[in-house]
């Protein structure tokens, strides 16, 4: 008897409680492990402890450029979706230093489900 893939997990980086608390629900609605923190110390201390499937990414904290983490982060085996509600021209080109894609923030959804599930495909989340 197979076991059932263990479910993937995600960081969240994001300072915004309300943007971090829908993100949360969504994923964990489908099945994921969420991990979060609001600032980059405790997204560096988190990237050292252990490596996530994916990186959910806001590029503005109040402690720095969340752009920063990407050098920290394990590319052989974790995905990065960044987002912001900067300018989406400015972002397009940041996100290609290191992030698999860019999601511009205020976000629909569905439509942040879809781009988990197209970079991190996992059976529960369909």
């Amino acid at each position: 008897m197979r076991t059932p893939p263990s479910p993937p997990t995600v960081l969240l980086v994001e300072d915004h409680i309300a943007v971090r608390t829908l993100q949360r629900f969504l994923l964990q609605r489908v099945g994921m492990t969420v991990v979060e923190c609001d600032d980059l110390a405790d997204g560096e201390r988190l990237l050292r402890e252990f490596t996530p499937d994916m990186v959910v990414l806001d590029v503005n904290l109040p402690s720095g450029h969340g752009l920063s983490l990407l050098p920290l982060i394990d590319r052989t085996s974790t995905r990065v979706l960044v987002m912001s509600g900067m300018n989406q021209a400015h972002l397009a080109r940041l996100s290609l230093r290191g992030a698999d894609a860019f999601m511009p923030k205020p976000f629909e959804p569905s439509a942040f489900l879809t781009q988990i599930q197209e970079l991190l495909p996992w059976p529960a989340a369909q």
